[in-house]
């Protein structure tokens, strides 16, 4: 309360009041979508977060070490274990859209030639075809996750492939990465253009200092969540809200009776305790912030490029959201 001038207490959730404390603390004026297709558009490039095992059994081969069993025949191989923090963080310092939301007409735009802090960012819906001479180097971590089911599964999954891409919504930014190592773009059917600028630095930056000057646990979660949290907000589905009411009175259940959205009720044994009311999902509009779940973390520019050595081999992989156009 000190700090970010907001009394918690009178929100229900911390990501609620998270966002607040972002939107006093930067003081940013955020546009809402003016169309229904940018809203779907946007949908079609949140994919979620990154969690695989590339190879199920790996074993280190480390001279002078206990409990290995070294083979001089072999070469010394280690296990090396990386836990980058404050990844949400990290991402939302770069430019994030902002307003202005325009299709752009010109297709044949080069965004390898657009600066990561240009005055305008891109969002495409391309055709991507990923060459097979560099499916041997990243088959540890392809480009461009897409959502889809896997073979005899009616599922779908976040899947990393090394098939082609086709009406695949990417961030300029993934996609100029995309391109650097290989990828080759067949067609461009849509151009979303926005102004983007670094807004939400300020507030990363505040709670992230706060973090560091913690002086408890409680006090590094309490920071942490509120920049995790924000993010979380972007990435909200809105589509799954739903208008609930807590009743306890027969009064009560025959007012919501009344309600327009109300789906089912069931009564057992006249106990208007026990009484069981279930809400349709309510119709939303369009969510005013989707647009900045699209981050673009610099932090994974390791990944292989031309040959395996540059990378040597992964084997397990958790990252969030924002490795890929994930929100």
């Amino acid at each position: 309360m000190q700090t970010l001038k907001l009394d918690a207490s009178h929100y229900m959730t911390a990501p609620g009041f998270a966002f607040d404390c972002m939107l006093k603390h930067t003081n940013v004026q955020l546009e809402r979508l003016k169309q229904y297709d940018f809203q779907l558009f946007l949908e079609n490039g949140l994919r979620g977060g990154i969690c695989h095992s590339v190879k199920r059994h790996v074993k280190a081969n480390i001279p002078n070490i206990e409990n290995i069993n070294y083979d001089s025949n072999k070469p010394i191989t280690w296990l090396t274990y990386l836990d980058c923090v404050n990844l949400y963080g990290k991402s939302m310092l770069f430019a994030l859209p902002l307003k202005n939301f325009e299709w752009f007409n010109d297709l044949s735009i080069d965004i390898t030639r657009i600066e990561n802090y240009a005055e305008y960012g891109y969002i495409l819906e391309v055709d991507v075809i990923y060459p097979n001479r560099l499916h041997q180097y990243h088959s540890d971590f392809p480009f461009l996750p897409e959502n889809k089911c896997p073979p005899n599964s009616k599922v779908k999954k976040l899947l990393t492939t090394l098939e082609s891409k086709f009406n695949y919504v990417v961030h300029y930014r993934n996609l100029k990465q995309a391109i650097a190592n290989g990828l080759k773009v067949k067609k461009v059917h849509r151009i979303l253009r926005f102004s983007q600028s670094k807004w939400m630095a300020p507030y990363i930056e505040l709670c992230t200092n706060m973090r560091v000057k913690a002086r408890n646990e409680f006090e590094r979660q309490f920071w942490k969540s509120l920049v995790n949290s924000v993010f979380g907000i972007c990435m909200e589905n809105v589509r799954k809200r739903m208008l609930m009411t807590l009743v306890s009175t027969k009064r009560g259940l025959r007012d919501c009776g009344s309600c327009r959205y109300l789906g089912e009720t069931d009564h057992e044994n006249e106990k208007c305790h026990k009484d069981k009311v279930k809400f349709r999902k309510l119709p939303q509009e369009c969510s005013a912030y989707i647009y900045d779940g699209f981050i673009f973390d610099k932090n994974f520019e390791f990944v292989p490029k031309n040959s395996e050595e540059d990378f040597g081999n992964t084997r397990f992989i958790f990252v969030p959201s924002s490795i890929h156009i994930t929100l």
